[in-house]
């Protein structure tokens, strides 16, 4: 299953970049809400790259499996990796879709997910579906 394969391959290369240290202060940071791989912003928008063009990005048929999978994870990069995902299908996104929006608001809700999702995601999708 190609979902499963891409989920494998960022934890693979999260695991590479994990930073001991940094995940103990990133979690620390986030009160002890989240475990974390240590990966800062930039290091992980450059693990995106490659998975995030668009000859390698999964199908919009399979994003809500693939941010379901990803959200379930216990490290936050995953839940920052999804909402970063889902930006990437902004203009496809379709009313079906707010389904999986409520749910990445509500699981594992904290100001740095609840912010982005609700003003960009939600915010996107409600302006082309009122």
């Amino acid at each position: 299953m190609r979902e499963e394969a891409f989920y494998h391959d960022f934890k693979t290369k999260l695991e590479e970049n994990s930073d001991l240290e940094r995940a103990i202060k990133m979690k620390a940071y986030m009160r002890d809400q989240f475990d974390f791989y240590g990966v800062m912003a930039q290091q992980r928008k450059e693990i995106e790259r490659p998975f995030f063009s668009k000859e390698s990005r999964p199908k919009i048929e399979d994003l809500e499996s693939i941010v379901r999978t990803f959200w379930n994870d216990q490290h936050r990069e995953f839940q920052l990796i999804a909402m970063e995902l889902v930006a990437k299908y902004s203009k496809e996104l379709a009313v079906e879709h707010f389904e999986m929006l409520e749910y990445m608001i509500t699981y594992k809700s904290w100001w740095d997910t609840v912010d982005y999702i609700a003003a960009s995601l939600v915010g996107n999708l409600v302006k082309r579906f009122p």
